[in-house]
């Protein structure tokens, strides 16, 4: 028996592909490294903020920020290597 859902009412999902997204995220999380942040209170309400306005969750948006820094700085040192 399929159970179709509405997510924001313009996507269906059926129940089985619900369940392996949840499988698929378990894996996730458990590959993911934990640690403890502190920040700024102005900092954090405007990553708050920022996650907000893209749909992200705070701790999300901060992934993001940080993976996209990573990358520009390996392009960075991709290029200074050229260069050398």
């Amino acid at each position: 028996m399929r159970i179709r859902l509405l997510c924001f009412g313009i996507f269906p999902f059926t129940a089985q592909s619900i369940h392996r997204w949840n499988k698929q995220s378990q894996k996730t999380m458990s590959q993911k490294k934990q640690f403890l942040l502190r920040i700024d209170q102005k900092v954090w309400e405007e990553l708050n903020r920022w996650a907000k306005d893209e749909l992200r969750s705070l701790n999300g948006q901060i992934e993001y920020v940080l993976r996209e820094a990573v990358r520009k700085r390996q392009r960075h040192n991709e290029e200074e290597n050229r260069g050398s």
